[in-house]
């Protein structure tokens, strides 16, 4: 997803304390998620 329509969704939320953009060069929907999805998590 480009990061220009999660930042616009995160803009119009009303508390984005529990919220964080994480930006991830080279990965999609079908790469590397597995991996690094513990290590995400623990951000």
């Amino acid at each position: 997803m480009p990061p220009r329509i999660v930042e616009s969704y995160l803009a119009r939320m009303a508390d984005r304390s529990n919220s964080r953009l994480v930006l991830l060069p080279d990965f999609d929907h079908d790469c590397c998620w597995v991996e690094a999805w513990p290590d995400l998590l623990a951000r």
